[in-house]
């Protein structure tokens, strides 16, 4: 690990941070977040979110604090502003070898975290002073942790469910935990473990969430006398669903051209790594399938351990947590390319997998 570690970190450091004050404040976005968290600081409040002096309900308060622990560091300019998204992005990338090195092996994680790295969604996304990177983050950390704990099941895996989504709720409300616990449940049941929801231990998660995420929202509900609930989570959650928001439209698959532009240079495995994927999650296929399962999947019969993280189930993970973003997003009127960037990290994974499988020569690939 320590040697992947510091590759990671190095190529990390190069996509994230170098250079990361360099460009001026240059969308209205980055000169909200920032000036927000400027104001916040100057006025000692660590509660109501402001601009110009005006109650700002656009996103939650995670973002601020960072910058402003990020001010205080390094003083108020470009890079202190970026500095949360830049190294939340780092994060990303070793979670994302944690993860993949646990599904699979240590090449393919090394491999996956070298793919996320170097995408342009989680380049941009660690370059610009917004929640998406935290989201992502703790998103991505909430899934591994799941993956990793979700045989034994100890008390702490509980915890650290309940802690990282509480986190996300902070980073950017709602999707935080809504959608990291659709990707779980679509796992369970297409695992036929639905058993595991129903274990009481799950009251610790819900406690450790209760404490991580809801205080600040009842705070400032009662600062503002209800006036920012209403307005993040009416018209920044929902009415975003339901209406395009600033003419940000798009068509039916809008969201799968984001993700090949997204993970360029990469991408051009995208199609045939998913194909192999989405095979390899298949435990007992129709005996009409037989033959091209055994071509294409990663494990045989006599591979098959019916474990809830061997590599059929990872496979499985990797495509709910897919199909779950995507999915939700299309249907939303609202889009924006950073609403999937979630999805950057399983398709990298998906990626990493299929190049190491072709390395190796455990699956024969089409000539062309």
């Amino acid at each position: 690990r320590g040697w992947h570690y510091l590759l990671l970190i190095g190529i990390s450091g190069l996509m994230f941070f170098l250079n990361l004050g360099g460009a001026t404040l240059w969308d209205i976005d980055e000169g909200k977040n920032g000036g927000c968290a400027y104001e916040m600081m100057e006025a000692n409040n660590w509660i109501i979110p402001t601009f110009n002096s005006q109650l700002r309900v656009d996103k939650p308060v995670l973002l601020y604090w960072l910058q402003i622990l990020s001010y205080t560091a390094f003083g108020v300019n470009e890079f202190a502003a970026r500095f949360p998204s830049a190294l939340a992005a780092l994060l990303t990338v070793l979670l994302a070898y944690e993860l993949a090195r646990s599904m699979f092996s240590r090449t393919t994680g090394l491999l996956a975290g070298v793919i996320v790295a170097s995408t342009p969604m989680l380049c941009g996304a660690g370059r610009f002073a917004n929640p998406d990177a935290l989201l992502n983050c703790f998103t991505v950390l909430t899934l591994t942790v799941f993956w990793i704990g979700l045989d034994q099941r100890r008390w702490w895996w509980f915890l650290l469910l309940g802690v990282s989504s509480g986190l996300a709720v902070l980073a950017k409300g709602p999707v935080g935990l809504v959608l990291p616990s659709a990707v779980t449940t679509l796992f369970l049941v297409w695992e036929r473990q639905l058993g595991v929801v129903w274990d009481r231990r799950w009251i610790n998660a819900c406690w450790a969430f209760i404490l991580t995420a809801i205080p600040w929202y009842l705070w400032v509900g009662l600062e503002t006398h209800g006036e920012f609930l209403s307005g993040f989570f009416w018209k920044h959650n929902f009415e975003r669903g339901l209406s395009a928001m600033e003419n940000h439209q798009g068509f039916p698959g809008y969201y799968l051209v984001v993700l090949i532009v997204g993970t360029a240079p990469w991408s051009i495995f995208l199609g045939l790594a998913w194909w192999f994927g989405i095979w390899s999650a298949i435990r007992c296929p129709w005996v009409i399938c037989e033959s091209r399962w055994s071509q294409a999947s990663e494990v045989g019969d006599s591979e098959i351990s019916h474990s809830l993280t061997d590599r059929p189930a990872a496979y499985r993970l990797l495509t709910c947590w897919l199909l779950v973003y995507v999915l939700f997003f299309s249907v939303a009127a609202t889009k924006l390319p950073n609403y999937v960037l979630p999805a950057v990290v399983p398709c990298g994974i998906f990626i990493a997998r299929f190049l190491q499988r072709w390395r190796t020569g455990t699956l024969q690939v089409p000539t062309w």
